[in-house]
């Protein structure tokens, strides 16, 4: 039997990914509160074997990066500032230590390993154009956040879309950030944001 290909590989991540996310996420939530974040947190594990040339170091910004950070941070302000002026409400309990972790720490860390990570590496792999994985990868992110709308009660209806739509800006960001900078900034431009959501109250 050959060597195995990184396009076989990234295939293979691709496929997991997305029966893992989108189709069977409801069976795998079933299992348990966390089991989620565990079978994604596998999955990352997985993906950093396959993968050892991939590159999470922090590296020197540019200054375009830096830019970028802060905007990310000010929008999640604004995103959390807009939210309050029209009265959508948010079903997230920010005295909760567990929210605060799971917002500035846990969050993006997991979710940018999965999207600017594991996705985009793989997706690069298979299509070698930076703009189209930069695009898909968001869609993906913003579509995950959307999936809640199958399981909150309808009041919380409207702050899903909303969610659907600043994490979809805040992906395209993180996204740039991950090509100029690396992954691990994309993680800090992500916790940024959610540190702006938090405080813009």
């Amino acid at each position: 039997m050959g060597r195995i290909s990184s396009k076989q590989k990234s295939l293979f991540f691709i496929i997991t990914f997305i029966l893992s996310e989108y189709l069977l996420q409801g069976s795998i939530d079933s299992l348990g509160a966390y089991a989620n974040y565990i079978g994604e947190l596998i999955l990352i594990a997985l993906f950093f074997t396959a993968f050892k040339d991939h590159e999470i170091n922090l590296r020197k910004p540019e200054k375009t990066g830096v830019s970028l950070l802060f905007l990310v941070l000010v929008l999640g302000f604004i995103a959390r500032t807009i939210a309050g002026i029209v009265g959508i409400t948010i079903p997230f309990d920010f005295r909760s230590t567990e929210t605060l972790i799971m917002l500035l720490a846990a969050g993006p860390i997991i979710e940018e390993l999965l999207f600017r990570g594991l996705m985009h590496r793989s997706f690069m792999e298979l299509s070698q154009n930076t703009r189209f994985t930069a695009l898909l990868t968001s869609l993906m992110f913003s579509y995950s956040h959307f999936q809640a709308f199958f399981k909150v009660p309808a009041d919380y209806h409207p702050f899903i879309f909303y969610q659907t739509g600043y994490t979809f800006i805040l992906a395209l960001l993180c996204s740039q950030v991950r090509i100029r900078n690396g992954l691990s900034w994309a993680i800090l431009a992500h916790a940024l944001f959610n540190l702006g959501f938090f405080v813009g109250n």
